[in-house]
């Protein structure tokens, strides 16, 4: 089970850093809810895979971080896209 949820914790980490949307896109919501489907799995097997579920942790606080970040950049998009309307 180790090597597997390794595998899919690199595929979630590099979907992290290669996503472009917000809270309203498909991978996001993808990648979020694979991430909790493996904390769950490993927090109920009983191991001591401590290290485990903190790089699953990090790997959430990186994906809600790029979320943050992404929605700022729509905003100020949008907003500067109105703005240049408007004048």
């Amino acid at each position: 089970m180790g090597e597997k949820i390794g595998k899919i914790l690199q595929m979630c980490e590099k979907q992290t850093r290669e996503l472009t949307g917000g809270k309203s896109d498909f991978s996001y919501h993808n990648t979020r809810n694979s991430l909790h489907g493996i904390w769950t799995q490993v927090n109920e097997s009983g191991d001591n895979n401590t290290e485990t579920l903190k790089k699953i942790n990090d790997c959430l606080k990186k994906l809600e971080e790029k979320v943050q970040q992404n929605e700022r950049k729509k905003h100020q998009h949008y907003y500067a896209k109105n703005e240049r309307i408007a004048n």
